[in-house]
């Protein structure tokens, strides 16, 4: 495994890696990553060759596979264990380790306990990607409580940088670990090669669109509740796995009672290659979530210029002022009936609709204009 000095190795350690979807942005913002700066050195990625429900995925374990911008990936079996992180580390001899997440015994607390002995020379870089959010500190609260404190002396003791996306996870950041060695600000990595469609023309019904994990935490089930409420032609396009089957079956049964106006489609997952032509063939997107560390559907969705309806805990907001959407309570169905009113009324008007689209498709740009993330990524990861 040796390589030019020039070329500095990362080991990126996460539970879930492409192809693995159900846990959802966290795998995106890994996987940009390594594509955005796989040029510039080499990455090793360990993790599981699980999806999160258990599920196996289709991949040699155990071994070191080649990977996108030459990256390598193992996906391990009996490596996701104390020996195996101790293999790993001693094998690839990482310049930085990055953690990515907070909860993980083996993701994370293994590498933090054994890196001084297996890879003493290696600077730790740790990203929470949005899980000390309220929202996600309220699930499973108890064994948190526990956790949380381990992990807050271990980040001490290694002396580890934390990575946030902006000022409200430093804030969250904050209240948990109230004395961090060093913080530093530096947004996700989106993709960037979607391309606004050439003739944004709305449909006739208008059509929205949400790619998404189906689970309470995107307010699914509040979509469709506020559809219920409209008696004028729609259709809505729902892309993505099922991740709490429950919690689908209450969507279903509001489903099932939509007005004949009302046009639901549900089509599974979706292939991250099949996103940008699905974008294409929609007008609006939706998905007011309950909270988004970025939301990596919602930036590709402004990519495409498709004006996005979320809630007011995600990064992107202003939309209205903007003319690049709207901000909702995502979790009251009668205010987001409103506000899709106001989207149908919109994508009835082409001349607006076009000028709406543009300004959706501006607001991604101005992310890309002013991360600065090549010149942040490479300072994180010590490329010069």
């Amino acid at each position: 495994m040796d390589s030019p000095p020039s070329r500095p190795r990362v080991l990126l350690i996460y539970d879930w890696f492409e192809p693995a979807v159900q846990a959802g942005g966290p795998i995106t913002s890994c996987a940009n990553l390594v594509r955005f700066l796989g040029g510039r050195m080499d990455f090793f990625v360990l993790t599981r060759n699980r999806e999160m429900d258990g599920t196996r995925l289709e991949r040699p374990a155990d071994r070191w596979l080649s990977w996108e911008a030459g990256a390598r990936v193992c996906y391990a079996e009996r490596r996701w264990g104390s020996r195996g992180v101790w293999r790993v580390l001693r094998e690839v001899r990482p310049r930085v380790i990055y953690l990515n997440g907070i909860y993980s015994p083996v993701g994370v607390l293994l590498p933090l306990l054994l890196c001084g002995m297996a890879a003493p020379a290696a600077r730790l870089v740790l990203a929470p990607r949005g899980m000390l959010q309220a929202g996600s500190l309220s699930v499973k609260a108890f064994k948190k409580r526990l956790f949380l404190p381990l992990l807050c002396w271990l980040l001490a003791w290694r002396r580890v940088t934390l990575q946030v996306t902006g000022a409200e996870e430093e804030a969250d950041l904050y209240r948990v670990f109230p004395r961090p060695h060093r913080v530093v600000r530096l947004g996700n990595v989106p993709r960037t090669t979607i391309e606004r469609r050439a003739n944004p023309l709305p449909h006739h019904p208008p059509r929205l669109v949400t790619v998404a994990l189906i689970s309470p935490m995107k307010n699914i089930l509040e979509c469709l509740q506020a559809l219920a409420r409209l008696g004028e032609p729609v259709e809505y396009h729902l892309f993505g796995p099922v991740k709490d089957p429950g919690y689908w079956a209450d969507c279903q049964r509001v489903v099932a009672a939509l007005p004949a106006a009302v046009g639901f489609v549900y089509h599974g997952p979706l292939d991250r290659e099949a996103v940008p032509g699905v974008l294409a063939e929609h007008d609006i997107y939706l998905q007011p979530s309950r909270s988004e560390n970025f939301g990596h559907a919602l930036f590709e969705a402004l990519l495409a210029g498709l004006p996005l309806i979320t809630s007011s805990n995600t990064p992107w907001q202003d939309l209205a002022v903007r003319q690049a959407g709207w901000n909702v309570a995502g979790e009251d169905p009668a205010a987001l009936a409103a506000v899709l009113r106001q989207a149908l009324d919109l994508a009835r008007d082409p001349i607006r609709y076009q000028t709406w689209s543009a300004a959706a498709r501006t607001v991604a740009e101005e992310y890309l204009a002013g991360a600065g993330l090549a010149e942040g990524y490479g300072a994180l990861l010590g490329v010069g």
